[in-house]
């Protein structure tokens, strides 16, 4: 046996030197590919995750379109204000009839915005922005209210012919 210091002993250290350095850069490897490998798996949950927002979100404006629509269709006067001929007398403010056009308008609106803030959203924006424009066709008093009110809704003022669509997610 060869003696502490000696030629031999510290061939034998170094050797188990670089035997240890090898084992180290090697689990510093797997270690960077498995971080890696974490990495995207994260990412592909956000995405996920950024995409079921989404959808989510517009079901929501959905469900809520369909409850104020529903609730316009059980009042005459909502009936009258959100569908019938350009009024000469308008509602209100705060009556019923003008709480459900503002509903409404609010609910196109949210959706709107949603297709200049939110990426995913975006591939909706035919069926919204149809949506939009038939309501209004339809809604002469709609149409005058945006007109008086544009920066309450800037985002279907627009097709009131008001302003240029806000286009900000501040």
């Amino acid at each position: 046996m060869s003696s502490p210091g000696t030629p031999a002993s510290e061939r034998r250290w170094r050797r188990w030197e670089v035997i240890a350095a090898i084992v180290a850069a090697v689990t510093a490897l797997i270690g960077l590919g498995f971080l890696s490998y974490q990495s995207q798996q994260s990412a592909q949950a956000l995405n996920a995750s950024k995409h079921t927002e989404q959808v989510q979100y517009n079901l929501q404006i959905m469900e809520r379109t369909d409850d104020t629509l529903l609730a316009i269709s059980r009042d005459k006067s909502c009936v009258t204000y959100v569908w019938g001929p350009k009024l000469a007398v308008r509602p209100k403010e705060g009556s019923t009839a003008m709480e459900c056009g503002d509903a409404l308008i609010d609910e196109l609106s949210m959706a709107m915005k949603a297709l200049y803030c939110l990426p995913g959203f975006s591939s909706n924006g035919n069926d919204w922005t149809e949506y939009v424009k038939f309501q209004l066709k339809n809604s002469p008093n709609l149409v005058r209210r945006i007109r008086d009110k544009p920066d309450w809704w800037p985002e279907v003022a627009p097709f009131a012919g008001v302003q240029q669509p806000k286009t900000d997610c501040g």
